[in-house]
C-alpha cells in the first residue's frame, strides 16, 4: 500500500472536505492504480448519500477504506445533511429523514453530529419538529461556488449603491 492510499483512508476517516486533496497529482494516480479507493474518495468528497449506498452494495467499502461500513454509511448522512442544509433556513425532520434514509427519532442524533463537527449551526425545535439553520458548510468550493458567491457579491454592491444614492438625495433635500 502507497503513502497516498494511507493518506486517503486517514483523510476518509477523520475529514469532511476533501476538494485539496482531489487536486493533488498523486490522488488522480489513484484513478488507474486504485481505483475503487478512488471511486469511494469522489463519492465522499462530492457524491450523494444514494451514490454511497449504490456503490457500497456492490464493494466492500470497509476493505477499500478500512474504515467501518457503518461508520462510514454515518459520515455519509452526515455530509448529505450539510448538503441538504445548504441554502436553506429551515428543515422538517421528515425531508431530512426521507434524504438520509434514516427514521424521524434518528433525525436529531445527525443533526447533532453535524453540529459536533461544526459542519452546520442550527437549533432543534422538537415540538414543531423543524431544524433551524443558521449556515452550513460548503462540502465543495468550485467554479460554481465562486460564480455563485461573485453574483451575490454583485447583488450586495448594487443595493449598497442603492442606499448611497437614497441617502445623498435625502441629504440634498435637507
Amino acid at each position: 500500500m502507497s503513502n497516498i492510499e494511507d493518506t486517503v483512508k486517514q483523510s476518509l476517516q477523520n475529514s469532511y472536505q476533501f476538494d485539496d486533496l482531489m487536486k493533488l497529482d498523486a490522488v488522480k494516480q489513484l484513478e488507474k492504480s486504485n481505483n475503487k479507493l478512488y471511486t469511494l474518495l469522489t463519492i465522499v468528497g462530492s457524491g450523494t448519500y444514494e451514490d454511497y449506498i449504490k456503490f457500497s452494495s456492490t464493494n466492500d467499502v470497509q476493505q477499500i477504506s478500512g474504515i467501518n461500513k457503518d461508520n462510514l454509511t454515518t459520515k455519509m448522512r452526515v455530509v448529505g445533511l450539510c448538503e441538504l442544509c445548504n441554502g436553506r433556513s429551515e428543515l422538517s425532520y421528515g425531508d431530512i429523514s426521507n434524504k438520509l434514509q434514516i427514521t424521524e427519532d434518528e433525525v436529531e442524533d445527525y443533526v447533532i453530529r453535524a453540529l459536533s463537527a461544526k459542519l452546520i449551526e442550527a437549533r432543534l425545535n422538537q415540538l414543531e419538529k423543524k431544524v433551524y439553520i443558521i449556515k452550513s458548510v460548503q462540502r465543495n468550493f468550485g467554479d460554481e461556488q465562486w460564480k455563485q458567491l461573485q453574483s451575490l457579491l454583485a447583488e450586495w454592491k448594487q443595493s449598497v449603491t442603492s442606499v448611497q444614492k437614497t441617502i445623498q438625495q435625502n441629504a440634498l433635500k435637507q
